[in-house]
């Protein structure tokens, strides 16, 4: 994984817990697998970019990307 990819999962690490639950609305699936395909590094940097804007209006969303970065690594791992 790449050091910024790092950088990203320690700094969302800190805010899981203050971040989780606060909202009760999910994202739609488009979204959650724009989120899902950011966590794993997929996308161009213009699409990082809508999501960064996303998740900044959604805050409760960040550990959605938490998750899944921590499933990437541990697929990296295995």
């Amino acid at each position: 994984m790449s050091e910024a990819f790092n950088i990203i999962s320690e700094f969302l690490e800190q805010f899981e817990g203050e971040a989780f639950g606060r909202g009760t609305d999910c994202p739609d699936s488009e979204t959650m697998e724009e989120i899902a395909r950011f966590g794993r590094g997929e996308l161009t940097a213009q699409e990082r970019l809508k999501i960064v804007a996303i998740l900044e209006k959604n805050p409760s969303w960040i550990p959605l990307l938490a998750k899944e970065i921590r499933a990437s690594r541990s697929k990296e791992v295995s």
